[in-house]
């Protein structure tokens, strides 16, 4: 039994044609998610504030 995203799979009763299907859509989710995450740190970095330079 596998948990993915707190939903359990059993793994070991699936053919090999819904392995590979689940396989595809788990590469593509995580893609996606990899993809979001370089959008934010991108997004995070540009609108960052500027650390002053000039201290009193």
């Amino acid at each position: 039994m596998q948990n993915f995203f707190g939903i359990g799979v059993d793994t070991a009763s699936m053919t090999t044609e819904e392995l590979q299907e689940a396989r595809n859509m788990i590469r593509e989710m995580l893609s996606n998610i990899e993809h979001q995450l370089l959008l934010r740190k991108i997004s995070e970095h540009k609108f960052k504030s500027p650390v002053s330079s000039a201290k009193v």
